[in-house]
């Protein structure tokens, strides 16, 4: 299994899973645990670093409206680490690379991952981005996802979603297109 993981907390819970050596590409915003830091990056910010809160809300602002995106998605790296599944969320363009760019991003439908139908959205705001007792559901959430095989789709309504991409010609946000 080759999984490719854009969201920090689905990375995570991928490692307490035991399936670290499945990543075969994290986000630039993966890094716990410390074995994340080590794997490719498939995604990078467009805001520059060292920036003041009044420069970063400007260059945010400015990225969301005229780029659609606050992030790049390598998709020649994606192309040639060939994952069978992609996690990514589905709420916040500006959390995290969203599942628009991933759609967006020319020749994504080569991928193993969308040729199998295993490209998953997950509810990031419910489920990944607040600690507390919903985190036994994430486990599960993932647990689902990694090995749909061995685990059945936690109840859940809208937990997560599985994403049907479809080609497009517009390279919006990828790196290397």
């Amino acid at each position: 299994m080759r999984i490719c993981s854009l969201l920090p907390s689905a990375t995570e819970i991928v490692f307490a899973l035991g399936m670290g050596e499945a990543l075969v590409g994290v986000s630039h915003e993966c890094d716990s645990p410390a074995e994340a830091t080590k794997l490719l990056k498939v995604t990078r910010s467009k805001i520059p670093p060292g920036l003041t809160s009044a420069e970063i809300d400007l260059a945010v602002s400015s990225a969301l409206e005229t780029q659609n995106s606050l992030y790049d998605l390598d998709i020649e790296l994606l192309e040639r680490l060939e994952p069978d599944r992609i996690l990514t969320q589905r709420l916040c363009d500006v959390c995290a690379v969203s599942f628009d760019l991933v759609q967006k991003t020319a020749r994504v439908e080569e991928l193993p991952a969308v040729k199998a139908g295993r490209v998953f959205a997950v509810d990031g705001s419910s489920y990944f981005s607040r600690p507390g007792p919903r985190m036994v559901e994430s486990l599960e959430i993932l647990a689902h996802l990694v090995h749909l095989e061995l685990f059945a789709p936690p109840p859940l309504e809208d937990a997560f979603a599985r994403l049907h991409l479809r080609p497009s010609t517009s390279p919006v946000g990828a790196m290397g297109a």
